[in-house]
């Protein structure tokens, strides 16, 4: 037969739950049983045993880590906000972006935006000259704008870049720099 437990379930604020109750065995003077959750969610983020005197400094402490969280939260959507808005700014018609994609050699195809219509582009394959190496395993290519090698591929600016460009890779596109 189980003792009887006691059970208190209490709202700490900013979306967390926390729920003590006493443990089962007492080992190490642990007493209780300190389970909480975040948010709506249905299972607990924390849930140890714990001693009695130290639930309240657990429980401000796990409070404190939560909302240090949101604000680092926040403060990274207003940083992601302000790259993509510069990153809209200076992609224009004419911009020319590079896609990478590499297993255990890394291959470059140039692409050039032809039109854009807000947070969509459209861009086009274009061809690239060799400038060292011989275009197989190592070198460097210099991309050629205007000499359009593909059909128009609809994309969209992302935090990180043009993406959409060839829908059989996973690799993004990324802001191309300089000719050199």
């Amino acid at each position: 037969m189980t003792p009887e437990t006691t059970k208190t379930t209490t709202d700490a604020g900013h979306g967390i739950r926390f729920t003590t109750r006493d443990a089962r065995t007492a080992r190490r003077n642990y007493t209780k049983v300190l389970t909480v959750w975040s948010g709506r969610g249905k299972k607990p983020v924390y849930n140890y045993l714990v001693k009695e005197e130290e639930i309240t400094e657990i429980v401000e402490r796990f409070v404190a880590n939560s909302k240090a969280h949101e604000v680092r939260k926040a403060e990274r959507k207003v940083e992601r906000a302000a790259a993509l808005a510069e990153l809209k700014k200076s992609i224009k018609v004419g911009t020319l972006l590079h896609d990478t994609s590499s297993y255990n050699m890394t291959f470059v195809t140039f692409h050039e935006v032809v039109a854009v219509k807000g947070a969509n582009v459209t861009t086009r394959k274009i061809d690239a000259e060799v400038v060292t190496g011989d275009g197989g395993y190592t070198g460097t290519k210099k991309p050629l704008p205007g000499q359009f090698i593909g059909e128009p591929a609809k994309g969209k600016i992302t935090t990180r870049g043009v993406n959409g460009f060839q829908p059989t890779t996973a690799d993004r596109a990324h802001y191309f720099n300089s000719l050199d």
